[in-house]
């Protein structure tokens, strides 16, 4: 499947595959839902090893089971814990278990796997499914109904699946979507105007299921190959399969080898007064594997930042630059904030 010391000179080239990403805020990153039967403890404990495996699931793309006992996760990074009544017509309760940041980052820290920070790319999903009444497109409403919406969301995918209108049906056919014709789903696209889009067909093979499809993201395309069980199960496995591309390309490993001190100097222009000041150093600041930022020089309106880090440099970048506030300016690379 799937150290640069100046950003103005020494990674220009590299963002120009990043200057036009697109992402949004996903909130809530450390809070999961588990359904339980009822309030009582050993229910909760019951849950919880569960409720944990899907955090780092979101936080970090990949499909890890930690192994701690309920006991530890109850004591060490579980933060808080509420209870809601299912909405969907099953009978039961939601756990929704918060889990402490600061702990569960430096266990994935611990163990040299990624942090996905916050701010991720938008995915327009093109998913064809095989059914007992015959091969469908899901759009927006069948989605949910098929719970491929929830199998996106549990990774922290902000996704979007097609509207289903005519327009759709006109542009992208069900046959052209199975056929994978890769011209007709550009087209398609384009007025759902999402950095990435994801195409895939889940059909019946032999005794099992195949998940095919690619992903598109600036100027990568990766192919996807995948096999479920159950045709209900595809949607879980391409779900993870775009966590896993994503993980890898904006999810920062901690390097427990960094030297307290080592900085990186980062330019931003368009810094205009201290409302401006205040947001850029809190963005450079919430990225996942900056440890502090110090502001080293102000000239007219650009901003120079001393970034110290724990992690690799341009993976701190990438998320950096993945926020809509900061844009590089496509004739002389330079970094400009515009709120």
């Amino acid at each position: 499947m799937i150290l640069v010391r100046s950003v103005l000179l020494s990674v220009c080239v590299w963002l120009l595959t990043l200057g036009s990403a697109q992402a949004v805020v996903v909130d809530d990153l450390y809070e999961v839902g588990v359904v339980v039967p009822d309030r009582t403890p050993a229910a909760r404990m019951d849950a919880l090893p569960l409720a944990m495996q899907q955090v780092i699931g979101r936080v970090s793309g990949k499909v890890i089971d930690p192994g701690f006992s309920a006991d530890e996760i109850s004591r060490v990074y579980l933060e808080g814990f509420g209870y809601q009544s299912l909405d969907d017509g099953e009978q039961g309760l939601e756990l929704n278990a918060r889990f402490r940041r600061t702990q569960i980052n430096e266990w994935l820290a611990s163990q040299q796997l990624p942090v996905w920070g916050d701010h991720r790319p938008q995915v327009l999903v093109w998913l064809g499914v095989v059914t007992d009444s015959g091969r469908i497109a899901l759009d927006e409403v069948s989605a949910a109904e098929h719970h491929a919406d929830d199998a996106f969301e549990s990774y922290g995918l902000p996704v979007v699946f097609p509207v289903g209108d005519l327009e759709d049906s006109l542009a992208l056919p069900v046959g052209r979507l199975f056929g994978m014709f890769r011209s007709d789903i550009k087209t398609a696209s384009e007025r759902y105007d999402t950095p990435a889009v994801v195409a895939a067909r889940v059909m019946p093979f032999a005794d099992y299921w195949r998940v095919d499809g690619y992903l598109t993201y600036g100027n990568d395309s990766v192919s996807i190959s995948e096999r479920a069980d159950t045709p209900e199960q595809g949607a879980d496995v391409l779900a993870a399969a775009v966590a896993a591309y994503f993980s890898g390309r904006f999810g920062v490993v901690a390097n427990l080898d960094a030297v307290p001190g080592d900085a990186q100097t980062m330019s931003v222009a368009g810094v205009a007064d201290y409302s401006d000041y205040q947001q850029l150093l809190r963005l450079v600041g919430s990225v996942s594997g900056v440890s502090d930022v110090t502001v080293t020089a102000v000239q007219d309106d650009v901003l120079t930042l001393a970034v110290s880090l724990k992690a690799d440099w341009q993976q701190v970048l990438a998320n950096i630059v993945l926020d809509r506030r900061i844009r590089k300016d496509a004739d002389t690379g330079e970094l400009i904030w515009n709120p």
